[in-house]
C-alpha cells in the first residue's frame, strides 16, 4: 500500500492526459498553435493523426517509462485518465502499441459514462492490458464527502480491491479525479460518447434476441 500511495505523489506532478517534452519541432508547432484567448480552440488538434504526430515527435528525443521506473535519462511517463470512453482509450492504446510505447490508463469505478462491470468494457480494458499497457485506479473523492482522511483511505483501498479482483491483476497506482476541473472536453465528444453507448446497448439487445431465436418486435 505504501508503494501505491507514493506512486500517486509522482502522478500529481504530471499533466492529466500526456506529457510532451520540449524539442525544436514541438516548439515551432506550439508557437503556431499559441492560444491568446480562452474562447479559441483548435479541434483539429484532438485527432488520432495529430496524436500520432505528438508521439512521433516525442520519441525522437525521449524514452517512455512506466510509473516506478528510475530512469536517469530524458523520459516521458504517459498516462490517461479515462473519464468518458473506454472504446476511445482502446483506440489510443493501439496507436501507442504501433509506436512501441507503453502508457498507464486510469479507470473510474464510479463513472456516468461507462460501467467497468459491463462485459464489453472489461473486455476492452483487457485488450488494453494485452497491448502492454498498465492499469490504474481513477479515484473520485466527490463520492466520499464529509469523511475523515482515514475513512477515505479505506474507501480508496476498497475501490482498488474491487478493480484488482475485476481485472484479476494488481493495481499499483491511482490518480485523483478532480470534480472541479474547469477544462472540459468539447460537447460534441460527450454527445458522441452517449450516442455510441446507446448504440452498443441496442446492438446487445438485438444480439440476445437473435441468439435465443426470439422475435424482435420494433
Amino acid at each position: 500500500m505504501l508503494k501505491f500511495l507514493v506512486a500517486n505523489l509522482i502522478i500529481q506532478l504530471l499533466i492529466d492526459s500526456f506529457v510532451i517534452m520540449h524539442s525544436d519541432k514541438t516548439s515551432k508547432f506550439l508557437k503556431k498553435r499559441k492560444i491568446t484567448k480562452l474562447t479559441k480552440y483548435h479541434f483539429e488538434d484532438f485527432t488520432e493523426s495529430h496524436y500520432k504526430l505528438l508521439l512521433k515527435t516525442a520519441k525522437k528525443n525521449y524514452s517512455f517509462e512506466k510509473f516506478g521506473n528510475r530512469s536517469k535519462g530524458q523520459h516521458i511517463i504517459l498516462r490517461h485518465d479515462v473519464d468518458l470512453s473506454v472504446h476511445r482509450s482502446l483506440s489510443l492504446a493501439k496507436i501507442e502499441k504501433k509506436f512501441n510505447i507503453s502508457s498507464t490508463y486510469f479507470f473510474r469505478l464510479r463513472c456516468e459514462f461507462y460501467n467497468v462491470f459491463e462485459k464489453s468494457i472489461v473486455s476492452r480494458i483487457n485488450e488494453i492490458i494485452d497491448l502492454g499497457h498498465e492499469i490504474g485506479l481513477h479515484f473520485d473523492l466527490s463520492f466520499y464527502k464529509n469523511k475523515t482522511q482515514s475513512q477515505m483511505l479505506n474507501d480508496l483501498k476498497w475501490e482498488k480491491k474491487i478493480l484488482s479482483e475485476l481485472l484479476d491483476r494488481e493495481i499499483p497506482v491511482f490518480s485523483f479525479h478532480n470534480p472541479d476541473e474547469t477544462v472540459m472536453p468539447p460537447r460534441k465528444r460527450v454527445i458522441r460518447c452517449i450516442e455510441e453507448r446507446s448504440k452498443r446497448t441496442l446492438e446487445t439487445y438485438d444480439a440476445i434476441l437473435k441468439k435465443s431465436k426470439r422475435k424482435n418486435i420494433h
